[in-house]
C-alpha cells in the first residue's frame, strides 16, 4: 500500500508539544517521505559541535554521550486512514520502545501528528510541493558485504541518507544509556562503535551538501566527497566508490523515468552518470 500524495515529500518539524504542555521548537527534525520509504534525522541545538574535529574520537566522553541524545531511523511507513506506523528498520536508537503509531490530521497547511501510545503532539511544516519528484534507494552491497541496511531518500531538491551500524543494538532505555554504561566500564571503543551511524539531510542542487548529520564533522561538506558516483539505468545501481571500498545502492521507487535521474548524480567534477 502506498503512501497517500499529501504525506510524501520534505517535513520539517515546527514544534513538539508533551503530555505535560512544554514545547521542543529548536530541535532539528526532518522526515522526508517517498511513496514507500521514509527517513528521519533529529538535531537538539545543544548537540556538540565539531570545531575542527574529523572523527568520534576526537570528543570528550561527555560529548559522546551527549551524541548518543540524537535521533534518526529509517524504513517503510503504513497508512490506513488517519493512522500511521512508522517500521523502523534502521534505528539510530536501541530497540526496546513502543511500536512508533500516530494518527494524523491536517489544520490549514499544518500537518498535525497524535501519539498513540504516548500523548505527545507533533506539528510538521510541507518543505515541498505536493508532486515533487521522488526517489528511493536501499543499499544492497557495501565494500563487498552483503546485509547491512542503508536507505536514501529524494524529494525534489532534498536528501536525506541513513547507512545502519554494522553491529545491533541491545534493548536498552537508551542509546545514551548505553555509551554512558561502556565509557564507565573503560569501553571507549564500544561507545564509538554504537555511535558510528551516518545519518545525514541536505540539498541535491548543485553538490549534495550536508546540512545536518549525526556527524557533526560532515556538515558543510559534499555527501559525495572523495568518492565517485555512477548511476547506471540498466541496472538500476548507484554505484558509489571511494578509495576504500564500494557500496551499491537499488533503487526501489521513483516518480522518475530511471533515464531521466542521471542529472542528479552528475552535477559535480566529482562525480560521474556513467551509462556506458
Amino acid at each position: 500500500m502506498e503512501v497517500p500524495p499529501q504525506l510524501r515529500g520534505l517535513w520539517h518539524r515546527k514544534a513538539m508539544i508533551f503530555p505535560d504542555g512544554t514545547r521542543d521548537e529548536t530541535t532539528e527534525v526532518f522526515w522526508l517521505q517517498t511513496g514507500r520509504l521514509f527517513a528521519d534525522l533529529r538535531v537538539p541545538v545543544d548537540r556538540p559541535a565539531a570545531r575542527g574535529r574529523t572523527g568520534l574520537v576526537e570528543f570528550t566522553d561527555e560529548e559522546l554521550i551527549a551524541l548518543a541524545r540524537m535521533q534518526g531511523f529509517g524504513g517503510e511507513l503504513e497508512v490506513h486512514g488517519d493512522f500511521c506506523r512508522w517500521r523502523r528498520e534502521i534505528d539510530f536508537q536501541p530497540p526496546g520502545a513502543p511500536p512508533d503509531e500516530a494518527n494524523y490530521t491536517f489544520e490549514r497547511d499544518i500537518l498535525v501528528e497524535t501519539g498513540i501510545h504516548a500523548a505527545y503532539r507533533e506539528d510538521w511544516e510541507r518543505r515541498t510541493p505536493i508532486g515533487a519528484d521522488l526517489s528511493a534507494f536501499r543499499l544492497v552491497e557495501d565494500g563487498g558485504r552483503e546485509g547491512r541496511g542503508g536507505i536514501l531518500v529524494l524529494a525534489g531538491d532534498y536528501f536525506l541518507l541513513i547507512e545502519d551500524r554494522r553491529g545491533a543494538l541491545p534493548e536498552a532505555e537508551s542509546l545514551a544509556a548505553l555509551v554512558e554504561r561502556d565509557l564507565a566500564d573503560g569501553d571507549r571503543q564500544r561507545a564509538i562503535e554504537r555511535l558510528d551511524m551516518r545519518i545525514a539531510f541536505g540539498t541535491i542542487d548543485p553538490e549534495w551538501v550536508i546540512s545536518a548529520s549525526t556527524f557533526p564533522w560532515l556538515e558543510g561538506t559534499s555527501l559525495f566527497a572523495g568518492t565517485k558516483a555512477s548511476w547506471r539505468p540498466e541496472t538500476a545501481i548507484l554505484q558509489v566508490v571511494n578509495a576504500q571500498s564500494e557500496q551499491l545502492w537499488r533503487l526501489v521507487e521513483s516518480t522518475v523515468p530511471s533515464p531521466e535521474i542521471t542529472p542528479c548524480f552528475c552535477s559535480s567534477p566529482t562525480r560521474s552518470a556513467a551509462t556506458e
